[in-house]
């Protein structure tokens, strides 16, 4: 049976201009952009919070005002008074040195250029999203975290880099992250993170828990904690993070989510030379299953990871299409993902098509056998 949402989707899904197309929009060798027969399987498979007509949306946004590195030289709040009084804020290209958390709310826009810069090297936080979006800018090397959001929230084209690397007291190092059940409804799409790292760890997180995961085991790519749930990423890249690519530990904590219920989508996305490439282990608080398609995994310190911790009930992992191998000490470590690969999606990513050099720009002794020390001697 056909219903309307299905003749809707068969005769009026039209593929957007990728930006990777236009001359004006960031460069990444990682970032492929979504092609329309990738965007039909999303939706095909479950695209929920409709990102694609957000995307599109946002893609397709005029600016309000503009402001210019020189605008921002003599008036350094003047991207925030901007959002304040505008909706949608486009900034030229060059590097804006924030002394301030950007604050995107309320159905701000906030758009980059080709070599737009946010330098968060003095604040904790490069940008905090609040029913906000926030398309095609760099941020580079906040103190904590990237990027951080609560509820209704799109990212799109953008590139989080060298978080924690040049505070050293840093004790997160996350490129995103998303806290607590306030943080929902995020589409995350088109974005790398990488090289992030912490040095230090929290004296009152060491005393809670008993650990000490300083020299990098905080600084994941992408992380979901303490009850964030219903985000989808699509075309997102960890790479080079000190501890893992895609952390989502805790998702959905304390909600009245249904366990088996899928509220957390990973499509089209790579993980490569992280501490763990995929970490999607749960205890008995958490709630809603996650799901990851067409993507991979690879020169990671580990694969994909999953075991739970007590209690975790029937939580499950569908790892469908995806590949895992090449990574150093194992591939895949589970106790309850379900895997897949019997369809031939011409569209799901290889490794070939993304970059193997080694860097490590955030550990000092990293070795070229082994791209994460912190990794090895934390879990040996």
């Amino acid at each position: 049976m056909i219903n309307k949402f299905s003749l809707f989707f068969i005769f009026t899904f039209v593929s957007f201009p990728s930006l990777a197309e236009s001359s004006n929009y960031i460069e990444s060798e990682y970032i492929k952009g979504v092609s329309n027969s990738q965007w039909k399987t999303i939706q095909k498979i479950g695209d929920p919070l409709n990102c694609y007509s957000r995307i599109k949306s946002l893609a397709n946004q005029k600016s309000e005002i503009f402001i210019s590195e020189k605008d921002f030289k003599e008036d350094i709040d003047a991207i925030q008074t901007a959002l304040v009084n505008h909706n949608i804020v486009e900034l030229g290209n060059g590097t804006f040195k924030i002394n301030k958390t950007i604050k995107v709310n309320e159905g701000n826009i906030l758009i980059g250029n080709k070599n737009t810069i946010i330098d968060a090297s003095e604040v904790d936080t490069g940008i905090r999203i609040k029913k906000g979006s926030v398309v095609n800018l760099r941020v580079d090397k906040a103190k904590e975290f990237g990027i951080r959001t609560k509820k209704d929230t799109n990212i799109y084209r953008v590139i989080i880099s060298n978080t924690g690397i040049d505070n050293p007291h840093s004790t997160n190092g996350y490129g995103f992250f998303a806290r607590k059940r306030n943080s929902f409804n995020g589409c995350v799409v088109s974005v790398e993170v990488y090289n992030g790292y912490n040095y230090t760890e929290d004296p009152e997180r060491i005393a809670r828990k008993g650990s000490d995961q300083s020299n990098g085991g905080h600084a994941d790519g992408f992380r979901l904690h303490s009850g964030a749930y219903d985000y989808t990423f699509i075309d997102t890249h960890a790479h080079h993070n000190s501890d893992d690519g895609f952390d989502f530990n805790k998702t959905g904590r304390k909600t009245d989510i249904p366990r088996d219920k899928v509220t957390t989508r990973i499509y089209y996305s790579t993980a490569s030379f992280n501490g763990q490439g995929f970490t999607m282990k749960a205890d008995k608080n958490d709630r809603g299953a996650r799901l990851i398609y067409g993507s991979l995994s690879f020169k990671n310190g580990g694969g994909y990871y999953d075991h739970k911790e007590g209690n975790n009930g029937d939580i499950k992992v569908f790892l469908l299409n995806t590949t895992i191998k090449n990574n150093y000490k194992y591939n895949i470590s589970t106790s309850s993902a379900i895997v897949e690969n019997k369809n031939r999606d011409k569209e799901k990513l290889y490794i070939d098509d993304f970059p193997k050099k080694h860097e490590c720009n955030w550990y000092k002794k990293c070795d070229k056998e082994f791209i994460n020390p912190v990794f090895s001697k934390r879990r040996k």
